[in-house]
Protein backbone atom coordinates (compact mmCIF):
# COMPACT_ATOMS: atom_id res chain seq x y z
CA UNK A 1 0.00 0.00 0.00
CA UNK A 2 1.54 3.40 -0.96
CA UNK A 3 2.10 6.35 1.22
CA UNK A 4 -0.40 8.14 -0.49
CA UNK A 5 -3.03 5.37 -0.06
CA UNK A 6 -2.02 5.31 3.63
CA UNK A 7 -2.78 9.15 4.22
CA UNK A 8 -5.82 9.64 2.42
CA UNK A 9 -7.44 6.10 4.76
CA UNK A 10 -6.15 7.69 7.78
CA UNK A 11 -7.29 11.25 7.00
CA UNK A 12 -10.95 9.72 6.42
CA UNK A 13 -11.08 7.93 9.52
CA UNK A 14 -9.77 11.50 11.50
CA UNK A 15 -12.76 12.90 9.80
CA UNK A 16 -15.38 10.65 10.54
CA UNK A 17 -14.15 10.23 13.87
CA UNK A 18 -14.32 14.17 14.39
CA UNK A 19 -18.07 13.91 12.81
CA UNK A 20 -19.13 11.66 15.12
CA UNK A 21 -17.62 13.34 18.13
CA UNK A 22 -19.48 16.71 17.33
CA UNK A 23 -22.67 14.52 16.19
CA UNK A 24 -22.53 13.53 19.44
CA UNK A 25 -22.09 16.81 21.45
CA UNK A 26 -24.78 18.30 19.99
CA UNK A 27 -27.01 15.86 20.61
CA UNK A 28 -25.83 15.96 23.93
CA UNK A 29 -26.18 19.75 24.37
CA UNK A 30 -29.63 19.51 22.57
CA UNK A 31 -30.98 17.37 25.47
CA UNK A 32 -29.56 19.44 28.27
CA UNK A 33 -31.02 22.58 26.55
CA UNK A 34 -34.29 21.31 26.21
CA UNK A 35 -34.62 20.18 30.03
CA UNK A 36 -33.69 23.01 30.61
CA UNK A 37 -35.16 25.97 28.74
CA UNK A 38 -38.33 25.83 31.40
CA UNK A 39 -36.32 26.57 33.94
CA UNK A 40 -34.55 29.33 32.31
CA UNK A 41 -38.20 31.16 30.97
CA UNK A 42 -39.76 30.64 34.22
CA UNK A 43 -36.77 31.61 36.65
CA UNK A 44 -35.28 34.53 34.27
CA UNK A 45 -33.48 36.00 37.29
CA UNK A 46 -31.01 37.62 35.75
CA UNK A 47 -32.28 38.83 32.46
CA UNK A 48 -35.25 40.43 30.95
CA UNK A 49 -36.24 41.93 27.58
CA UNK A 50 -37.55 40.26 24.26
CA UNK A 51 -35.65 38.71 22.04
CA UNK A 52 -36.23 41.58 19.54
CA UNK A 53 -34.59 44.00 21.79
CA UNK A 54 -31.54 42.45 23.49
CA UNK A 55 -31.69 41.40 27.54
CA UNK A 56 -31.36 43.35 30.69
CA UNK A 57 -30.01 42.52 33.90
CA UNK A 58 -32.57 42.96 36.16
CA UNK A 59 -30.94 42.38 39.46
CA UNK A 60 -33.13 39.93 40.91
CA UNK A 61 -32.11 37.64 44.35
CA UNK A 62 -30.69 34.51 42.13
CA UNK A 63 -28.87 33.15 45.43
CA UNK A 64 -28.74 33.02 49.37
CA UNK A 65 -25.91 33.82 51.85
CA UNK A 66 -25.91 29.85 53.65
CA UNK A 67 -22.83 31.40 56.13
CA UNK A 68 -22.65 32.45 59.41
CA UNK A 69 -22.88 36.60 59.34
CA UNK A 70 -20.74 37.61 62.12
CA UNK A 71 -21.60 41.13 62.42
CA UNK A 72 -25.28 40.82 62.69
CA UNK A 73 -25.68 41.83 66.50
CA UNK A 74 -24.32 44.23 68.14
CA UNK A 75 -21.80 42.54 70.36
CA UNK A 76 -19.96 41.62 67.42
CA UNK A 77 -16.59 43.18 69.32
CA UNK A 78 -16.55 41.18 72.26
CA UNK A 79 -14.03 38.83 70.82
CA UNK A 80 -11.94 41.19 69.24
CA UNK A 81 -8.16 40.97 70.11
CA UNK A 82 -6.65 44.27 69.90
CA UNK A 83 -3.17 44.39 67.79
CA UNK A 84 -0.36 46.46 68.21
CA UNK A 85 1.23 48.13 65.47
CA UNK A 86 4.29 46.32 64.16
CA UNK A 87 6.62 49.67 63.20
CA UNK A 88 6.52 52.27 65.84
CA UNK A 89 8.44 54.82 64.21
CA UNK A 90 6.06 54.59 60.99
CA UNK A 91 2.84 56.07 63.08
CA UNK A 92 1.54 58.37 60.88
CA UNK A 93 -1.88 60.55 60.47
CA UNK A 94 -1.76 60.30 56.62
CA UNK A 95 -1.11 57.53 54.55
CA UNK A 96 -0.77 57.24 51.09
CA UNK A 97 -1.35 54.06 49.52
CA UNK A 98 -0.59 51.91 46.18
CA UNK A 99 -0.12 48.54 44.98
CA UNK A 100 2.20 47.78 42.15
CA UNK A 101 4.14 45.05 40.18
CA UNK A 102 6.24 47.36 38.64
CA UNK A 103 9.42 48.97 39.24
CA UNK A 104 9.01 53.03 41.23
CA UNK A 105 6.96 55.15 39.06
CA UNK A 106 7.70 58.80 39.19
CA UNK A 107 4.06 58.91 40.71
CA UNK A 108 5.27 57.06 43.35
CA UNK A 109 8.31 58.34 43.52
CA UNK A 110 6.72 62.05 43.80
CA UNK A 111 4.59 61.24 46.46
CA UNK A 112 7.14 59.50 48.74
CA UNK A 113 8.65 62.96 49.13
CA UNK A 114 5.57 65.21 50.29
CA UNK A 115 5.75 66.79 53.05
CA UNK A 116 3.87 65.33 56.33
CA UNK A 117 2.62 62.22 54.33
CA UNK A 118 3.49 58.71 55.13
CA UNK A 119 3.61 55.65 52.02
CA UNK A 120 2.76 52.14 51.76
CA UNK A 121 3.90 50.59 48.38
CA UNK A 122 2.13 47.00 48.33
CA UNK A 123 4.01 44.35 46.60
CA UNK A 124 2.91 41.32 45.00
CA UNK A 125 4.44 37.77 44.29
CA UNK A 126 4.97 38.04 40.88
CA UNK A 127 6.46 41.64 41.45
CA UNK A 128 9.91 43.20 42.71
CA UNK A 129 11.02 41.62 45.42
CA UNK A 130 12.82 45.30 46.76
CA UNK A 131 11.39 48.79 46.09
CA UNK A 132 13.61 51.41 46.55
CA UNK A 133 12.81 55.16 46.33
CA UNK A 134 14.26 58.49 48.11
CA UNK A 135 11.67 59.07 51.20
CA UNK A 136 11.46 61.42 54.50
CA UNK A 137 13.38 59.02 57.26
CA UNK A 138 10.47 57.16 58.95
CA UNK A 139 7.80 57.72 56.33
CA UNK A 140 7.68 54.63 54.15
CA UNK A 141 6.98 50.91 54.05
CA UNK A 142 7.16 48.69 51.12
CA UNK A 143 5.25 45.39 51.84
CA UNK A 144 6.95 42.32 50.57
CA UNK A 145 4.71 39.19 50.02
CA UNK A 146 7.18 38.10 53.07
CA UNK A 147 5.68 40.95 55.40
CA UNK A 148 2.45 40.29 54.17
CA UNK A 149 2.74 36.86 55.28
CA UNK A 150 3.52 37.73 58.47
CA UNK A 151 0.59 40.39 58.90
CA UNK A 152 -1.88 37.35 58.09
CA UNK A 153 -0.81 35.40 61.18
CA UNK A 154 -2.72 38.24 62.83
CA UNK A 155 -5.68 39.85 60.54
CA UNK A 156 -7.86 37.50 58.70
CA UNK A 157 -8.08 39.85 55.91
CA UNK A 158 -4.52 39.10 54.35
CA UNK A 159 -4.97 35.38 53.96
CA UNK A 160 -8.29 35.59 52.65
CA UNK A 161 -7.22 37.81 49.51
CA UNK A 162 -5.89 36.27 46.25
CA UNK A 163 -2.13 36.83 45.23
CA UNK A 164 -0.66 38.81 41.75
CA UNK A 165 -4.15 40.45 41.89
CA UNK A 166 -5.20 44.11 42.82
CA UNK A 167 -6.99 42.98 45.92
CA UNK A 168 -3.39 42.64 47.67
CA UNK A 169 -3.95 46.47 48.09
CA UNK A 170 -6.47 45.97 50.58
CA UNK A 171 -3.26 44.95 52.97
CA UNK A 172 -1.93 48.68 52.52
CA UNK A 173 -5.21 50.11 53.76
CA UNK A 174 -5.00 47.90 56.63
CA UNK A 175 -1.26 48.25 57.50
CA UNK A 176 -2.09 52.31 57.40
CA UNK A 177 -4.98 52.38 59.63
CA UNK A 178 -3.06 50.49 61.99
CA UNK A 179 -0.31 52.75 61.95
CA UNK A 180 -2.32 55.50 62.90
CA UNK A 181 -3.95 57.10 59.55
CA UNK A 182 -6.87 59.43 60.15
CA UNK A 183 -6.60 60.41 56.28
CA UNK A 184 -6.11 57.73 53.08
CA UNK A 185 -4.83 59.17 50.01
CA UNK A 186 -5.58 55.94 47.57
CA UNK A 187 -3.67 56.72 44.46
CA UNK A 188 -2.51 54.54 41.28
CA UNK A 189 1.42 54.52 40.76
CA UNK A 190 -0.11 56.00 36.95
CA UNK A 191 -1.09 58.67 38.72
CA UNK A 192 1.13 61.75 39.86
CA UNK A 193 0.47 64.83 41.78
CA UNK A 194 0.26 68.08 39.61
CA UNK A 195 2.47 69.80 42.14
CA UNK A 196 3.20 69.30 45.97
CA UNK A 197 0.86 72.50 46.46
CA UNK A 198 -1.92 71.02 44.73
CA UNK A 199 -2.33 68.33 47.00
CA UNK A 200 -6.05 68.01 48.76
CA UNK A 201 -5.84 69.56 52.42
CA UNK A 202 -7.25 66.50 54.73
CA UNK A 203 -10.48 68.05 56.30
CA UNK A 204 -10.46 67.76 60.32
CA UNK A 205 -7.44 67.04 60.57
CA UNK A 206 -5.19 68.78 63.59
CA UNK A 207 -2.96 71.61 62.92
CA UNK A 208 0.20 72.67 64.96
CA UNK A 209 -0.70 69.81 67.57
CA UNK A 210 1.25 66.84 68.72
CA UNK A 211 -0.19 63.38 68.45
CA UNK A 212 1.23 60.25 70.49
CA UNK A 213 0.72 56.61 70.70
CA UNK A 214 -0.29 55.26 74.09
CA UNK A 215 1.50 52.02 74.55
CA UNK A 216 -1.15 50.19 76.17
CA UNK A 217 -4.36 52.24 74.57
CA UNK A 218 -4.99 51.72 70.59
CA UNK A 219 -5.58 55.05 69.74
CA UNK A 220 -3.95 58.05 69.12
CA UNK A 221 -4.36 60.84 71.94
CA UNK A 222 -4.05 64.63 71.74
CA UNK A 223 -1.38 65.74 73.91
CA UNK A 224 0.71 69.37 74.41
CA UNK A 225 4.29 67.71 75.30
CA UNK A 226 7.08 68.82 73.41
CA UNK A 227 8.54 66.97 71.16
CA UNK A 228 11.79 65.89 71.12
CA UNK A 229 13.90 65.13 67.72
CA UNK A 230 16.42 63.66 68.71
CA UNK A 231 15.64 60.87 70.92
CA UNK A 232 13.14 59.36 68.49
CA UNK A 233 10.00 61.13 69.60
CA UNK A 234 9.87 58.69 72.94
CA UNK A 235 8.89 60.28 75.57
CA UNK A 236 7.28 58.42 78.85
CA UNK A 237 6.42 55.67 76.54
CA UNK A 238 4.83 57.61 73.90
CA UNK A 239 5.61 58.48 70.70
CA UNK A 240 4.34 62.02 68.97
CA UNK A 241 3.89 62.88 65.69
CA UNK A 242 3.70 66.51 64.47
CA UNK A 243 2.04 67.98 61.31
CA UNK A 244 1.65 71.59 59.83
CA UNK A 245 -1.24 71.80 57.67
CA UNK A 246 -4.23 73.65 58.09
CA UNK A 247 -7.21 72.60 59.98
CA UNK A 248 -10.45 73.15 57.60
CA UNK A 249 -13.47 73.43 59.98
CA UNK A 250 -15.58 74.10 56.57
CA UNK A 251 -15.33 73.01 52.53
CA UNK A 252 -16.71 75.36 49.80
CA UNK A 253 -18.46 73.69 47.58
CA UNK A 254 -20.43 73.90 44.79
CA UNK A 255 -24.02 72.06 45.58
CA UNK A 256 -26.83 71.25 42.88
CA UNK A 257 -29.98 69.80 42.86
CA UNK A 258 -31.12 66.78 40.40
CA UNK A 259 -33.92 64.72 40.56
CA UNK A 260 -32.25 61.48 38.88
CA UNK A 261 -30.48 58.96 41.18
CA UNK A 262 -27.54 59.64 38.94
CA UNK A 263 -25.05 62.34 39.48
CA UNK A 264 -22.27 63.10 36.08
CA UNK A 265 -19.79 66.06 37.73
CA UNK A 266 -18.06 65.85 34.55
CA UNK A 267 -20.08 68.96 33.06
CA UNK A 268 -20.42 70.99 35.94
CA UNK A 269 -16.46 70.94 36.20
CA UNK A 270 -16.08 71.99 33.00
CA UNK A 271 -15.11 68.97 30.85
CA UNK A 272 -14.14 70.33 27.42
CA UNK A 273 -16.04 68.37 25.02
CA UNK A 274 -19.45 66.81 26.05
CA UNK A 275 -20.81 64.79 26.30
CA UNK A 276 -17.95 63.32 29.00
CA UNK A 277 -18.80 61.27 32.32
CA UNK A 278 -16.57 59.31 34.33
CA UNK A 279 -16.39 55.25 34.29
CA UNK A 280 -18.86 53.44 35.91
CA UNK A 281 -21.75 56.29 35.15
CA UNK A 282 -25.02 54.63 33.76
CA UNK A 283 -25.07 54.31 30.02
CA UNK A 284 -28.26 55.54 29.39
CA UNK A 285 -28.24 58.36 31.24
CA UNK A 286 -25.22 60.24 29.69
CA UNK A 287 -27.73 62.11 27.30
CA UNK A 288 -29.49 63.85 30.36
CA UNK A 289 -29.90 67.74 30.37
CA UNK A 290 -26.56 68.28 32.66
CA UNK A 291 -28.02 71.86 33.49
CA UNK A 292 -28.14 71.68 37.11
CA UNK A 293 -29.43 74.47 39.89
CA UNK A 294 -26.23 74.81 41.50
CA UNK A 295 -25.73 76.82 44.92
CA UNK A 296 -22.20 78.07 46.70
CA UNK A 297 -22.14 76.96 50.21
CA UNK A 298 -19.65 75.54 53.18
CA UNK A 299 -19.89 72.44 53.78
CA UNK A 300 -18.48 71.53 57.22
CA UNK A 301 -15.41 69.08 57.49
CA UNK A 302 -17.14 66.88 59.48
CA UNK A 303 -19.10 65.47 56.91
CA UNK A 304 -16.94 65.17 54.44
CA UNK A 305 -16.26 61.19 53.65
CA UNK A 306 -14.34 61.11 50.52
CA UNK A 307 -12.96 63.57 48.30
CA UNK A 308 -12.30 62.47 44.39
CA UNK A 309 -9.51 64.51 42.62
CA UNK A 310 -10.38 64.96 38.73
CA UNK A 311 -7.29 63.38 36.43
CA UNK A 312 -5.97 65.79 33.51
CA UNK A 313 -4.83 64.71 30.75
CA UNK A 314 -6.18 60.83 30.53
CA UNK A 315 -8.97 61.28 32.88
CA UNK A 316 -10.89 58.08 33.88
CA UNK A 317 -13.43 57.44 31.76
CA UNK A 318 -15.08 54.22 30.07
CA UNK A 319 -13.97 52.16 26.84
CA UNK A 320 -17.10 53.60 24.94
CA UNK A 321 -15.78 57.13 25.77
CA UNK A 322 -11.86 56.48 24.41
CA UNK A 323 -13.42 54.84 21.48
CA UNK A 324 -15.63 57.43 20.67
CA UNK A 325 -14.75 60.92 22.24
CA UNK A 326 -11.71 63.27 21.93
CA UNK A 327 -8.99 62.19 24.32
CA UNK A 328 -6.57 63.36 26.13
CA UNK A 329 -8.36 66.90 27.70
CA UNK A 330 -7.62 68.53 30.88
CA UNK A 331 -10.23 69.74 33.38
CA UNK A 332 -10.37 73.86 34.30
CA UNK A 333 -8.08 74.28 37.45
CA UNK A 334 -10.06 77.24 38.57
CA UNK A 335 -13.12 75.49 39.65
CA UNK A 336 -14.35 74.86 42.62
CA UNK A 337 -14.99 71.21 44.37
CA UNK A 338 -18.77 69.85 43.55
CA UNK A 339 -20.63 67.85 46.24
CA UNK A 340 -22.50 65.11 44.77
CA UNK A 341 -26.44 65.51 45.66
CA UNK A 342 -27.36 63.84 48.91
CA UNK A 343 -29.98 61.59 47.10
CA UNK A 344 -27.81 61.03 43.64
CA UNK A 345 -24.95 58.39 43.37
CA UNK A 346 -21.56 59.18 40.83
CA UNK A 347 -18.66 56.62 40.55
CA UNK A 348 -15.74 57.61 41.88
CA UNK A 349 -12.17 55.27 41.66
CA UNK A 350 -9.10 54.13 43.68
CA UNK A 351 -7.03 56.45 41.47
CA UNK A 352 -6.68 59.19 43.31
CA UNK A 353 -9.31 59.67 46.11
CA UNK A 354 -9.11 61.35 49.96
CA UNK A 355 -10.52 59.16 52.79
CA UNK A 356 -11.21 60.77 55.82
CA UNK A 357 -10.94 58.98 59.35
CA UNK A 358 -14.48 58.19 59.12
CA UNK A 359 -14.48 56.68 55.72
CA UNK A 360 -11.98 54.25 56.42
CA UNK A 361 -14.02 51.57 56.39
CA UNK A 362 -15.16 51.71 53.11
CA UNK A 363 -11.77 51.58 51.31
CA UNK A 364 -11.88 47.49 51.20
CA UNK A 365 -12.17 46.87 47.07
CA UNK A 366 -14.06 43.70 45.58
CA UNK A 367 -12.19 41.03 44.57
CA UNK A 368 -14.36 38.91 42.20
CA UNK A 369 -15.08 41.46 39.90
CA UNK A 370 -12.54 42.28 37.23
CA UNK A 371 -10.48 46.02 38.77
CA UNK A 372 -12.38 48.47 36.08
CA UNK A 373 -15.26 47.43 38.30
CA UNK A 374 -14.03 47.22 41.65
CA UNK A 375 -13.79 50.50 42.96
CA UNK A 376 -16.62 51.65 41.20
CA UNK A 377 -18.99 48.97 42.60
CA UNK A 378 -17.25 49.69 46.10
CA UNK A 379 -18.06 53.59 45.46
CA UNK A 380 -21.55 52.74 44.92
CA UNK A 381 -21.97 50.58 47.95
CA UNK A 382 -20.27 53.26 50.43
CA UNK A 383 -22.84 56.13 48.88
CA UNK A 384 -25.71 54.28 50.05
CA UNK A 385 -23.89 53.82 53.41
CA UNK A 386 -22.92 57.26 53.88
CA UNK A 387 -26.42 58.20 54.26
CA UNK A 388 -26.83 56.52 57.14
CA UNK A 389 -24.39 58.38 59.08
CA UNK A 390 -24.22 61.69 57.37
CA UNK A 391 -21.28 61.83 55.05
CA UNK A 392 -20.77 62.91 51.72
CA UNK A 393 -18.84 62.74 48.56
CA UNK A 394 -17.38 65.35 47.26
CA UNK A 395 -15.39 65.87 43.55
CA UNK A 396 -12.05 68.63 43.11
CA UNK A 397 -10.81 70.19 40.61
CA UNK A 398 -7.53 67.99 38.55
CA UNK A 399 -4.85 67.56 41.27
CA UNK A 400 -3.15 64.83 39.64
CA UNK A 401 -1.83 64.09 35.91
CA UNK A 402 -2.82 60.30 34.79
CA UNK A 403 0.03 59.55 32.45
CA UNK A 404 -1.70 55.94 32.16
CA UNK A 405 -0.34 52.34 31.70
CA UNK A 406 -0.42 50.89 28.27
CA UNK A 407 -4.25 49.42 28.22
CA UNK A 408 -6.24 47.62 25.03
CA UNK A 409 -9.69 49.85 24.39
CA UNK A 410 -11.33 46.68 23.07
CA UNK A 411 -10.06 45.12 26.31
CA UNK A 412 -11.19 47.82 28.58
CA UNK A 413 -14.74 47.52 26.92
CA UNK A 414 -15.02 43.95 27.35
CA UNK A 415 -13.44 44.31 31.47
CA UNK A 416 -16.27 46.74 31.73
CA UNK A 417 -19.55 45.18 30.88
CA UNK A 418 -20.75 45.06 33.98
CA UNK A 419 -20.71 48.83 34.63
CA UNK A 420 -22.77 48.90 30.81
CA UNK A 421 -25.15 46.43 31.71
CA UNK A 422 -25.52 46.77 35.50
CA UNK A 423 -24.79 50.41 37.45
CA UNK A 424 -27.86 51.58 36.67
CA UNK A 425 -30.36 48.94 38.48
CA UNK A 426 -27.46 48.76 41.14
CA UNK A 427 -28.19 52.46 42.04
CA UNK A 428 -31.93 52.00 41.74
CA UNK A 429 -31.56 48.70 44.34
CA UNK A 430 -29.58 50.55 46.60
CA UNK A 431 -31.95 53.52 47.49
CA UNK A 432 -34.40 50.51 47.79
CA UNK A 433 -32.99 47.90 50.22
CA UNK A 434 -33.39 48.27 53.41
CA UNK A 435 -30.63 47.91 56.61
CA UNK A 436 -31.83 46.30 59.28
CA UNK A 437 -28.58 46.09 61.67
CA UNK A 438 -28.25 48.83 63.95
CA UNK A 439 -24.77 49.51 63.97
CA UNK A 440 -22.17 49.95 61.07
CA UNK A 441 -20.28 46.72 60.82
CA UNK A 442 -23.52 44.89 60.93
CA UNK A 443 -24.74 47.26 57.56
CA UNK A 444 -21.43 46.96 55.32
CA UNK A 445 -22.27 43.13 56.19
CA UNK A 446 -25.82 43.17 55.49
CA UNK A 447 -25.10 45.31 52.21
CA UNK A 448 -22.45 43.70 51.08
CA UNK A 449 -24.46 39.85 51.45
CA UNK A 450 -27.36 41.65 49.32
CA UNK A 451 -24.54 42.56 47.11
CA UNK A 452 -23.68 38.64 46.52
CA UNK A 453 -27.33 37.69 46.64
CA UNK A 454 -28.60 39.30 43.08
CA UNK A 455 -25.64 38.81 41.29
CA UNK A 456 -23.18 41.61 41.49
CA UNK A 457 -20.48 40.08 43.49
CA UNK A 458 -19.64 36.57 44.59
CA UNK A 459 -19.37 34.38 47.43
CA UNK A 460 -15.11 34.95 48.01
CA UNK A 461 -15.97 39.13 48.62
CA UNK A 462 -18.66 38.44 51.74
CA UNK A 463 -15.85 36.26 53.28
CA UNK A 464 -13.66 39.25 52.60
CA UNK A 465 -15.47 41.51 53.93
CA UNK A 466 -16.15 39.94 57.32
CA UNK A 467 -12.09 39.17 57.67
CA UNK A 468 -11.60 42.98 56.55
CA UNK A 469 -14.22 44.53 59.42
CA UNK A 470 -12.86 41.64 61.63
CA UNK A 471 -9.05 43.19 60.76
CA UNK A 472 -10.31 46.56 61.61
CA UNK A 473 -11.71 46.07 64.80
CA UNK A 474 -8.22 44.36 65.93
CA UNK A 475 -6.57 47.32 64.56
CA UNK A 476 -8.24 49.67 66.63
CA UNK A 477 -10.43 51.48 64.70
CA UNK A 478 -13.44 53.24 65.83
CA UNK A 479 -16.62 53.24 63.02
CA UNK A 480 -19.01 56.18 63.04
CA UNK A 481 -22.14 55.88 64.88
CA UNK A 482 -25.88 55.18 62.40
CA UNK A 483 -27.52 58.22 62.73
CA UNK A 484 -30.19 58.07 60.12
CA UNK A 485 -31.30 54.86 61.43
CA UNK A 486 -34.44 54.76 59.00
CA UNK A 487 -32.59 54.75 55.96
Amino acid sequence: MSKTLIFIVTLSIITAMFISLRYNRLISNSIDISEKTLEIRSNNNNVGGSATSGKLFNGNKIQSFLLTKKFNTIDHTKEITIIEPYHDSLLCEKWSVVTTIFEPSDAVKKQALLPDWCLVVVGDKKGPISYDIQTEANSYMFLNSSLQGTMGKHFPLVDVLPWNHFGRKNVGYLFAILHGAKAIWDFDDDNGLISNDLMLKVPSVSTNRKWRYRRNKRHLLLTDEIVNNNNNNTLNGTISISHNDNVMSSYEVIECYVETKSFNPYPLMGAPHLPSWPRGFPLSHIKNNHSYSTTISKLPSKSIGIIQSLANHDPDVDAIYRLTQPIPFDFPSSGKPVVVPINSYSPYNAQATLHTYDALWSLLLPVTVHGRVSDIWRGYITQRLFKDIGLRLVFSPSTVIQDRNVHNYLADFNSENDLYERSLKLIEQLDEWQLLCKDLPGRIEELWILMYEHGYLKLDDVIMVQAWLSSLLSAGYKFPNIINKNV
